[in-house]
């Protein structure tokens, strides 16, 4: 994001609206970087309370962004904000849904569920029948569901930083329904 503090509405809005400029493209060309998005922008009056009444000090014009790339990117995209005149106010670690690791995790879960299935028909004496159902947990009965995995922190960095991710722990919880 930026902030820029003008006399004017329109100057605050024209020197955020620079930055903005500057950050969609500079970013956008750092190699690995997917995605720049300027999300929203703000303008709004600012006041010295200081005295007996307030005083008009000017407008701060703010605009907020994200931008999506590789892990080795982050560096480079970091130093290339703050040299821009943006402020970083976090970096999120996420693992893509396409990555085999969630697919691997699910697999062990539905295998895991398995062994649980035969354990309890085991305990009343009975084999292990056909799978009636199969689905993520909560999902069997609900037409809904949201998963996410994120690691987040904040830096005000002004030079390229090494920035390294701790392990994101992948989980499945699968709920299966076998006949016995």
């Amino acid at each position: 994001g930026a902030s820029h503090l003008a006399p004017t509405r329109e100057e605050a809005m024209e020197a955020v609206n620079e930055v903005a400029r500057a950050l969609r493209d500079q970013v956008g060309a750092v190699d690995g970087v997917e995605v720049v998005a300027i999300g929203w922008v703000r303008c709004t009056a600012e006041y010295d309370y200081s005295g007996r009444d307030r005083r008009l000090v000017g407008f701060r014009a703010s605009t907020w962004g994200t931008a999506r790339c590789a892990p080795g990117a982050v560096p480079r995209a970091v130093a290339v904000v703050t040299g821009c005149r943006g402020d970083i106010e976090g970096v999120s670690w996420l693992l893509e849904d396409d990555n085999p690791a969630h697919r691997e995790v699910r697999r062990r879960a539905v295998a895991a569920a398995r062994v649980a299935a035969e354990d309890f028909a085991d305990a009343i004496g009975r084999p292990l029948g056909p799978l009636n159902d199969l689905a993520d947990a909560g999902m069997l009965d609900s037409s809904q569901g949201v998963a996410s995995l994120e690691m987040a922190f904040s830096t005000s960095a002004e030079v390229e930083m090494e920035l390294d991710p701790e392990p994101v722990e992948i989980t499945a919880t699968v709920d299966a329904r076998f006949t016995a």
